[in-house]
């Protein structure tokens, strides 16, 4: 994947620029300065811990995460700039895997880090397979 990015990046001849001060926060997202001025890329938590505005992307978002997706941000200092839509592949062998502890009587549960609203899709999409 990432070869794929940087033939695009040379192929287009698109300009990287420097990121200064980079920092990444774990589980919430990344944050930089690009030409002196700040952006940050991450999940809705990491842009209110930041105050940026995500009013204009809120109601796609949840839309989104009704659909199991997990959405990512990104914004300058002052405004969300783009989002993008993430979800989880779930391999054809998960729900037989669960049904086999099932029968077995082993207690299963998901324990995930994910938004809940992405994690009761998740549930209920291994559930009806």
């Amino acid at each position: 994947m990432a070869e794929a990015i940087i033939e695009k990046v040379n192929k287009e001849q698109i300009e990287i620029l420097d990121v200064e001060e980079f920092m990444s926060v774990s589980g919430r997202g990344v944050k930089g300065k690009i030409e002196g001025e700040e952006y940050f890329s991450g999940n809705i938590a990491f842009m209110k811990e930041n105050n940026i505005d995500i009013s204009s992307a809120e109601k796609q978002s949840e839309d989104l995460l009704n659909e199991g997706k997990t959405v990512l941000y990104f914004a300058n200092e002052k405004e969300i700039i783009g989002s993008i839509a993430v979800a989880d592949v779930i391999k054809d062998t998960s729900a037989f895997a669960i049904e086999n502890l099932k029968k077995r009587n082993i207690k299963t549960v998901m324990i995930t880090g994910d938004n809940e609203k992405v994690a009761k899709q998740i549930g209920e999409t291994v559930r009806n397979r």
